[in-house]
């Protein structure tokens, strides 16, 4: 586009009332939900992984789900793991990696979070769940124990297992 043109094409843009900028950028873009996913630890070392009724290819992962209009990841980890587990959480890191899983039609982003191991109150989308020490996460197999687990999240758990042994800087 030239530049008369384009400057044209600014004006009127920005002369255009926001709710029609708004819907016409939602309908000319890409339209993704956004996630977050939580490694949950104990602070011996061990992650929570959960066995997911609606994951049917990689059934265990780490916990989380879907953001709310309007909510910050941090705040829905700690409301998705309370839903799918009734622990209380404490965020301990911002986001440390993002999935871009734009076929899928989402985005998630990835916390670190400390949880005091109890039993597990799990929701009927979850099937079976509990901390797993760091000798059962490096076991051969598809995931820890042989557990088909999602191949994002075991990579998560393996680079913070790195980072947790490497001497501060």
């Amino acid at each position: 586009m030239k530049e008369p043109a384009l400057a044209l094409a600014a004006t009127a843009w920005r002369k255009l009332p926001r709710r029609l900028r708004v819907a016409f950028l939602g309908v000319a873009n890409h339209r993704v939900a956004i996630g977050t996913i939580g490694l949950i630890h104990d602070g011996a070392g061990r992650v929570l992984l959960l066995e997911h009724r609606f994951r049917p290819s990689h059934p265990w992962g780490l916990p989380g789900g879907y953001l709310r209009r309007g909510e910050a990841p941090e705040e829905g980890l700690r409301r998705e793991l309370w839903e799918e587990t009734g622990l209380q959480i404490l965020v301990e890191t911002g986001i440390i990696d993002t999935e871009y899983n734009i076929g899928g039609g989402y985005v998630a982003v990835a916390l670190v979070a400390r949880a005091e191991p109890r039993p597990l109150v799990l929701s009927s989308e979850i099937l079976s769940g509990r901390f797993f020490a760091p000798e059962e996460l490096e076991e051969p197999g598809p995931g820890p124990g042989g557990l088909n687990a999602y191949p994002w999240h075991l990579e998560l758990i393996r680079k913070w297992r790195i980072a947790q042994r490497s001497p501060a800087e």
